[in-house]
């Protein structure tokens, strides 16, 4: 499993989640056993007996009622939150609409999609800005070739 939020108290024994895939939940599991390691938390499901039942499971969503969700500090905002913001330029320059946010080593990026353009940005002080959640919008400041794939 690989929650968004790493070091969530959400995944507790005798908890149920909700998974599916798409936009809905579709089946609710109960977490059995629960243990973190190195890569984030191992899980065990009451409903799930075996192998094939656990591969059946690749891919799910886990969907969570945002009344659960913990308390943020005031320099803090969940993924969900970001995405569907507006993402423009220093200048007003529309760069399109926050689709997702790829968690990675180093550090997060945005991905950033308008119309059949996506574009990849960072998520370091260097490009992004600020994020001004009471306009829902992300401003960032593009280096050259970050928006034209450098054409």
């Amino acid at each position: 499993m690989w929650p968004l939020n790493h070091d969530t108290a959400l995944l507790a024994k005798g908890r149920t989640l909700n998974v599916g895939q798409g936009k809905r939940p579709d089946r609710t599991l109960t977490l059995k056993s629960v243990r973190w390691d190195a890569k984030g938390p191992v899980i065990q499901l009451a409903e799930v007996v075996d192998r094939d039942a656990a591969e059946a499971l690749t891919g799910l969503t886990w969907f969570e009622q945002r009344d659960a969700f913990p308390d943020l500090a005031e320099d803090e905002i969940y993924v969900v939150d970001l995405i569907g913001m507006a993402v423009v330029t220093e200048d007003g320059h529309k760069v399109g609409k926050l689709t997702d946010v790829w968690q990675s080593g180093a550090h997060d990026t945005y991905v950033v999609k308008d119309g059949p353009k996506e574009h990849l940005i960072p998520v370091v002080d260097e490009f992004i800005c600020r994020v001004d959640t009471d306009n829902g919008q992300i401003v960032i400041r593009p280096v050259e070739g970050l928006l034209d794939g450098g054409e």
